[in-house]
């Protein structure tokens, strides 16, 4: 049965049009249909604008059955959109080339977003924006004050910048009185809301508009608009606020859930962002914070189909798949230019035993988990969840704490067949150990972690129950499988990166298996977490690189494939140290080069049963992508540059060489792999290589000041720095992601 739709007009009038009464009256009749639930029936609609003035919420009442689901569908040039639509009347010409709508009775907070036929409308920036780009352009905050007497009086202005550690980004809200800069963090960051000052950019400001551009001016409450036309025409095409969070919600209501629904064939844009503070959660112990809300919400629902749907230039996520969740599938759909994730599935954190989030972590007095109950308490979370065959691209427009997908409090997610790229941060971002067993296979990504530092495409942390240290490394061992119920795979992945790890498998990140991905210049990172398996995996230019291991780790990396060397790298995460093997690895380089020169090497057993150069080359040669990866052109020309063997790496700057102070063993924080092992930012203080004991200090250990004034890193350690430690009183030292007090007589205080 087929239940056709067409878009009607807004019988209210006034400066800001809708055309969705005809939707919601369908959605009304189809809750009394007798016929749902007996046989298929079929929402159409018809071509046309659809422009939202609430929501389209579908309900248990709106509910089909296995075998006669409801599906909402469009046709052809049908569309929907997140906010109504500015009347061509309301348009007067204001200056030249400028066209204003007086908007000021008819919204309630300035606009963040517009947009047209096209999708997103540019909006006047500083500084201003390369509209071909996809990558920001930043200014300095105090160039941005120096324009305050210009701009006057400025509220709700959004201004986003990169976090002073580059761990994502801070967005927040900006307003002044035309002398002082007042700017409120929204809460996006878990690890703190400072923001670099060198990277800060401001929207909706009184600076020139780009063309077919939009801004608000404050002062009156007018919406301006670059005109495209004759200066005595309306402008054209259509200009549209962005109004509402969510455009298309299934929602079930307590213990009774929304069922057998499909969307298919919709095409939807112009939602608005989520800019209030107190509905930004933190996710998990991970680095983020989010809202819950996407362009198409899903919670509290079982059997849900999302087919051949296009979302393109929403405000804030594409798909939020939440909460108590069952069976539900993204498939064959396109999320593009998504102001935040393209897809986040995100549980309850009344699912955890143990919600702990970053503002009650202490990583040194933290108590003994309240709760050693394994798996999850109660089944508010996504369970069996499905992303397959999508293109998720030129996601976090606005919001660098963003991924094409994220996953938190979810158990057995499949992210299989998409094509990932374009993106400040990761391209598939894992929060938690809670409660794993997903599958990320087949995937290719490319062109991400673009104006963020420290991660990678595929990123991951594991900070759950066991993640204190409060527990015994043993007991630590069998805590950290509480949480989880069964291993995550990240298989047969075509990743390609500039950058040192595609696969960034971070703090905690524990029980995965990383098989046969082909890794395009870059490599993998196993830091601090327990069973972890690489093998199989074809690393061009890339190495492994092992951090921070705890004790009884017992990682197993075998069968992989390095094109260079180095093939390992170690920062306080030798296999004698966790317990773990390395071996069986194939080396396109001549034996005894490339490998930890150190006889415990040898005495580990690692790499007894390895093959270095002819053998190695061969199968360099045959190196092809997975089946069923969808590769784009990028990618194919990066595996064709990458495949021949490559000359060993460039050894270190002899100027960063260790020199030794009282027996201590000290080096230059220069290296980003070393900083980014300590939590620190290059050049933040002298790492310590070694420490003899009862000195006081402990292998991986950061000097961080000295009787107060910071030691800023340099290159090279210079006789001036040896003699002020000399002299020192107190030190300041970054010790286990904290800064403690340490005095070189042995007297140590935290602080």
């Amino acid at each position: 049965m087929i239940i056709s739709i067409a878009p009607s007009p807004d019988a209210a009038g006034g400066p800001l049009l809708a055309s969705d009464a005809a939707l919601h009256t369908a959605l009304e009749s189809l809750a009394e249909h007798p016929r749902r639930g007996v046989e298929p029936i079929v929402l159409e609609l018809a071509a046309g604008e659809y422009f939202l003035s609430r929501p389209l919420q579908l309900g248990p009442r709106h509910s089909g059955a296995p075998a006669a689901p409801v599906t909402l569908r469009a046709l052809p040039g049908a569309r929907l959109h997140g906010g109504r639509q500015v009347a061509a009347e309301a348009w007067a010409p204001a200056d030249e080339g400028i066209w204003s709508a007086d908007l000021a009775d008819s919204v309630r907070t300035p606009p963040v977003q517009c947009f047209g036929p096209g999708g997103r409308a540019p909006v006047a920036t500083f500084p201003p924006q390369e509209i071909s780009t996809d990558v920001h352009t930043w200014a300095r905050l105090e160039d941005a004050v120096a324009r305050l007497p210009v701009w006057g009086e400025l509220e709700g202005v959004r201004m986003l910048s990169l976090h002073a550690r580059g761990w994502g980004g801070v967005t927040s809200i900006a307003r002044s009185d035309g002398e002082q800069l007042h700017h409120t963090p929204i809460g996006d960051n878990q690890r703190g809301l400072e923001l670099d000052p060198a990277h800060v950019l401001l929207e909706n400001v009184p600076e020139p508009i780009p063309a077919g551009g939009w801004r608000w001016d404050h002062g009156r409450g007018h919406l301006l608009r670059a005109a495209t036309g004759a200066e005595d025409t309306p402008p054209e095409p259509w200009l549209a606020l962005s109004e509402l969070e969510v455009a298309i919600e299934i929602a079930g209501h307590g213990a009774e859930t929304v069922h057998d629904l499909v969307l298919e064939d919709i095409v939807l844009g112009g939602t608005a962002p989520v800019l209030d503070a107190d509905r930004i959660i933190p996710l998990t112990m991970s680095d983020w914070a989010t809202a819950r809300e996407g362009a198409i919400m899903i919670s509290g629902a079982e059997r849900i189909l999302v087919r051949a749907t296009r979302i393109q230039d929403v405000g804030g996520h594409g798909i939020s798949i939440l909460d108590h969740a069952r069976d539900v599938e993204v498939h064959d759909s396109n999320v593009v230019g998504a102001g935040s994730s393209a897809i986040m599935v995100l549980g309850s954190p009344e699912a955890r035993h143990d919600p702990t989030i970053w503002a009650s972590y202490d990583p040194s007095g933290s108590p003994a988990p309240a709760s050693s109950i394994p798996g999850p308490r109660g089944d508010a979370y996504p369970r069996d969840i499905r992303v397959t065959g999508c293109t998720l691209e030129r996601f976090g427009r606005s919001d660098l704490q963003s991924a094409g997908v994220c996953l938190s409090i979810s158990f057995r997610v499949v992210i299989e067949g998409n094509l990932v790229r374009s993106g400040p941060r990761a391209g598939i971002n894992i929060c938690d150990g809670t409660f794993g067993g997903h599958r990320v296979v087949r995937n290719a990504l490319h062109s991400l972690v673009r104006e963020t530092e420290d991660h990678g495409p595929i990123n991951t942390w594991g900070r759950d129950r066991f993640w204190t240290a409060a527990l015994s490394p043993t007991e630590r061992a069998a805590a950290a499988r509480w949480d989880i119920l069964a291993d995550t795979v990240i298989e047969a992945n075509v990743i390609h990166h500039d950058g040192e790890w595609g696969i960034d498998l971070d703090d905690g990140s524990s029980s995965y298996l990383l098989l046969s991905n082909l890794l395009l210049n870059c490599g993998i990172k196993l830091r601090e977490g327990y069973r972890r398996r690489a093998d199989g995996n074809v690393l061009l230019r890339g190495s492994v690189h092992s951090h921070v291991s705890y004790a009884q780790a017992r990682d197993v990396v075998t069968g992989n494939l390095f094109s260079a060397s180095p093939a390992y790298r170690f920062i306080q995460g030798e296999p004698d140290r966790s317990g773990s093997l390395y071996d069986g690895g194939f080396f396109a380089w001549e034996r005894g080069t490339g490998i930890p020169d150190r006889p415990a090497w040898d005495t580990s057993g690692s790499d007894r049963s390895s093959a270095w150069g002819e053998k190695a080359r061969e199968l360099l040669a045959q190196v092809r992508p997975p089946c069923g990866v969808p590769m784009d052109d990028f990618l194919c020309i990066a595996l064709e540059r990458l495949t021949a063997p490559a000359d060993p790496i460039d050894a270190a700057d002899p100027e960063e060489a260790a020199v030794l102070w009282d027996g201590i063993p000290l080096r230059p924080l220069a290296d980003p792999l070393l900083a980014s092992a300590t939590g620190l930012m290059p050049f933040e203080g002298v790492y310590v290589d070694a420490a003899p004991a009862g000195s006081g200090l402990s292998p991986g250990d950061v000097l961080l000041d000295i009787d107060g004034e910071p030691l800023h890193g340099t290159r090279r350690i210079d006789p001036t720095v040896l003699s002020r430690l000399d002299a020192a009183d107190v030190i300041g030292v970054w010790r286990a992601q904290r800064r403690v007090l340490w005095s070189p007589g042995g007297e140590r205080r935290t602080r």
